[in-house]
């Protein structure tokens, strides 16, 4: 296997093969890092792909008449949110090139919030109707 050359390129082969559900240790081996390092390496391209998809949403369509390409946000918070999406998320790692894969966040805090109860989903209608 030929050394992938930036750490750009290094964070996408590791979050495909996390995704692909090839086994942690394997991708520890392989990339001489440590399971930190490759927690860190995952959780940091779930964030990129979470901001490029909020960007495309909140930015619409690039040129006048074009039609919306924009994707909804998808979980990807654990190992089996990514597992459980990850057609979504490899398509859309598809579309990120290594060197946003290497810059720094744009917007860290962009998250996903699950409304998991009745109560919750009153609170969210209210706030969406009140604002």
């Amino acid at each position: 296997m030929q050394e992938p050359r930036g750490i750009g390129e290094q964070r996408r082969l590791i979050f495909e093969n996390v995704a692909n559900g090839v086994p942690i240790e394997t991708i520890m081996a392989t990339f001489r890092r440590s399971r930190l390092e490759v927690q860190q390496d995952v959780e940091f391209v779930a964030k990129k792909i979470t901001e490029y998809r909020f960007r495309r949403l909140t930015d619409g369509p690039t040129k006048k008449g074009a039609p919306a390409t924009a994707r909804p946000l998808v979980p990807c918070s654990t190992y089996a949110d990514i597992r459980l999406h990850r057609v979504n998320l490899l398509e859309t790692l598809s579309k990120l090139g290594d060197r946003y894969l290497s810059s720094p966040l744009l917007l860290p805090k962009v998250t996903i919030q699950k409304v998991d109860s009745p109560d919750a989903v009153r609170e969210v209608s209210h706030r969406v109707n009140h604002s």
